[in-house]
């Protein structure tokens, strides 16, 4: 039976926002060093880099979550992201080998975590769970009986 919402937790925009102010604040600290050889071309990198910034900030982030979805049935875990290149996948939990849960510094703090499915010849990653839904989709893919939690 398909879950009727989407497991995407609406914290990993937060946190896709925090990595991309991280992003702008080593490019500008690595534009600090063209500054001492001349001021204009810093200066033009620097507008550069702001622009770009807030073109992601403000349009690709919000635009990629909401692109982003998942849903888990029974059998498998469909899965949907990407604004430029559209991806759309079903994995059968059968088909997965392995499950692994990641949580960066920031999405511990935010109460989120990265799933990723490793398949025959392949593997998933799902960004933006919750720590309650990756440990649910964990234990579906080991079977209920002695499943244990993989955080990293």
């Amino acid at each position: 039976m398909l879950q009727e919402r989407n497991i995407i937790s609406h914290k990993a925009l937060i946190v896709w926002q925090i990595r991309a102010a991280a992003v702008f604040t080593l490019f500008s600290a690595a534009d600090i060093v063209v500054l001492i050889f001349s001021a204009e071309t810093a200066f033009v990198i620097w507008l550069f880099a702001a622009a770009l910034f807030l073109a992601v900030r403000y349009f690709i982030i919000p635009k990629e979550f909401s692109a982003c979805r998942c849903f888990v049935s029974d059998e498998s875990i469909y899965s949907e992201k990407g604004i430029f290149l559209h991806k759309r996948i079903s994995v059968s939990f059968k088909s997965i080998q392995y499950c692994l849960i990641l949580r960066t510094p920031c999405e511990r703090i935010h109460g989120i975590c990265t799933v990723v499915l490793l398949c025959a010849g392949s593997f998933e990653t799902v960004r933006g769970l919750s720590l309650r839904d990756a440990v649910s989709i964990d234990r579906r893919t080991r079977g209920f009986a002695n499943a244990k939690q993989t955080v990293l």
